[in-house]
């Protein structure tokens, strides 16, 4: 997603991905969410928290994935291509991932998030989103009208709302 903004595709269109394995947003949200918010009076966390609702949500599903399929459009314009990333730097990428979250999470909220992404795999599934292409293609196939608020609605309504600042 930075990539693609900055130019450096533009420098460097030879890219390595994970494969089907991916990198987690948990270790830099964790360090950027601050130990601040819940010193903050109750109405500001709850004005805070709501304004990451549905539309929040889906624009920023939508700015991901259209990002991505902008950088997909100059990696191609630059002559370079997609591959996978040697599997013993992949390994190395992982293992150190998991090191990086084992120390911001406790085992025990990694076993229900890895439960969690298996029930919201089969929410996008049964909302008919779905994935009409490989990753070197995806500005081809990706529809950047596509409406990702059914989504967001379910998560933040079966998610997020029980954890409102009360």
């Amino acid at each position: 997603m930075v990539a693609g903004s900055t130019g450096l595709l533009e420098a460097a269109p030879q890219v390595s991905t994970l494969g089907e394995d991916r990198m987690t947003g948990a270790v830099t949200a964790g360090h950027v969410a601050g130990s601040k918010f819940p010193t903050l009076p109750v109405a500001y966390q709850q004005i805070i928290f709501d304004a990451a609702g549905v539309d929040w949500m889906h624009g920023q599903i939508s700015a991901i994935v259209a990002s991505s399929a902008d950088a997909v459009t100059d990696v191609r314009d630059a002559g370079g291509t997609f591959t996978d990333m040697d599997p013993a730097a992949k390994q190395v990428i992982l293992d150190t991932q998991e090191e990086l979250v084992d120390g911001v999470i406790e085992e025990n909220v990694r076993t229900d998030l890895q439960a969690s992404a298996e029930k919201w795999a089969g929410v996008v599934e049964e909302l008919g989103y779905t994935d009409d292409g490989t990753l070197d293609e995806l500005d081809s196939w990706y529809d950047p009208e596509t409406d990702f608020r059914p989504l967001a609605t379910r998560v933040f309504e079966e998610a997020a709302l029980p954890h409102r600042p009360a």
